[in-house]
């Protein structure tokens, strides 16, 4: 079975929800406000910005979508902790 390094996965996780959180506070909206715009409960809200809650992709899409920014906008925000430059070892 092929075994994934979590932390990775983890820390790029993280970057999107600082990122949203931080398109969230830039708007001047509260956790409240964004409950009510995306449906879900505003301790979940806290849950995923505190990183205690993994937000599912659906999730990130509808807090993306009732901040009116899209999931492109947000993964800009994240662009070099999602893609960071390759190691170069040298051959020889």
């Amino acid at each position: 079975m092929l075994e994934i390094d979590d932390q990775p996965v983890q820390e790029a996780i993280a970057e999107v929800v600082h990122a949203i959180q931080d398109v969230r506070l830039l708007g001047g909206i509260s956790k409240y406000r964004l409950a009510k715009l995306t449906g879900l409960h505003a301790s979940t809200i806290g849950l995923i910005e505190r990183g205690q809650r993994n937000p599912s992709l659906f999730v990130i899409l509808k807090m993306a979508g009732a901040l009116e920014v899209s999931l492109g906008s947000i993964l800009s925000r994240c662009e070099t902790s999602l893609h960071p430059e390759p190691e170069v070892t040298p051959t020889g």
